[in-house]
């Protein structure tokens, strides 16, 4: 209720939130809990009293279901607390208040990542793997940014047959990738289910190929001029182990800087560079931490 005035007015159930924070092994846990503003008259001394609370806490903990506990505390009629506002002096404007830091509200969820690219010229799959570690704001309002960013691992020696005869091996380099999008999670039911629709992009850059044996010298700096985008879209299961697999297509794009001797631009370009190729995507939920700060 607000008091204020010698008045009480009844303000009717009022719902709070507090972000997840981890239990500590022992002692207690301290939330801040936010809900909507409450308005008093400004030239009066006002006091905002609680007279009763339920609260509807979840814990998880790694591998098993979240669980629901539910607890209440009564005051029959008497205050269980209170906070007091004082009116600003006549004719003067109150100090802005400072922004109170907000406790960070968010997931680090990390993925284990397999691959699979199918070349489109040459019908030719490649084995892709890695780790992508994504940061989700789940109490933003939905749909909420997502951002990450994603590590794949050398492949080595990949080989393909290019005009149905000519076998070509060649490795591939990926530099740290970033993860662009947005998300919406399902927190009403378990497990929770993200939404999300996010594009990666990706460099690729190629060494080490060989055509029929032969070393073609590529040099040191064979790589895509631009990104290839992938976009993902679908939903992710938030339970370690999980895995989440997504069909989609990415355009591979043409190749710069190929050639120590003379430039092969064109014929890795016209090789492997084209619209449409296939992939699937397949991520599996390593871990999840509570209450991360965003990436810088």
């Amino acid at each position: 209720m607000l008091r204020q005035g010698g008045k009480d007015t009844p303000l009717g159930p009022a719902e709070l939130t507090a972000a997840a924070v981890p239990l500590p092994a022992d002692g207690t846990v301290a939330l801040q809990l936010t809900g909507a503003p409450v308005t008093a008259r400004a030239a009066q001394r006002a006091e905002l009293v609680l007279t009763g609370l339920t609260a509807r806490l979840r814990a998880s903990a790694e591998g098993k279901a979240d669980q629901a506990v539910d607890c209440g505390a009564y005051a029959g009629g008497e205050t269980l607390g209170s906070v007091a506002v004082a009116a600003a002096p006549p004719d003067q404007r109150a100090a802005p208040l400072e922004e109170p830091v907000r406790p960070a509200a968010g997931l680090k969820v990390t993925f284990d990542v397999d691959a699979v690219n199918t070349v489109a010229k040459i019908g030719a799959d490649i084995a892709i793997k890695g780790e992508l570690e994504t940061f989700l704001d789940i109490f933003a309002p939905p749909p909420s940014p997502l951002t990450g960013t994603i590590k794949l691992y050398d492949v080595k020696n990949a080989y393909l047959v290019v005009f149905r005869f000519m076998p070509v091996h060649n490795s591939i380099n990926f530099p740290p990738a970033t993860v662009k999008g947005s998300t919406t999670v399902d927190v009403s039911q378990q497990p929770w289910v993200a939404k999300i629709d996010t594009v990666s992009d990706i460099h690729l850059r190629l060494y080490d190929v060989r055509q029929d044996g032969v070393d073609l010298r590529v040099g040191g700096n064979c790589r895509t001029a631009k990104p290839m985008r992938v976009p993902l879209k679908g939903d992710i299961t938030l339970v370690p182990g999980a895995k989440s697999v997504f069909k989609t297509k990415a355009d591979l794009p043409a190749f710069t800087g190929c050639g120590t001797k003379e430039d092969l631009d064109p014929l890795i370009g016209g090789l492997v560079s084209g619209p449409d190729n296939p992939m699937t995507v397949t991520l599996t939920l390593k871990c999840i931490d509570t209450n991360c700060a965003p990436p810088r």
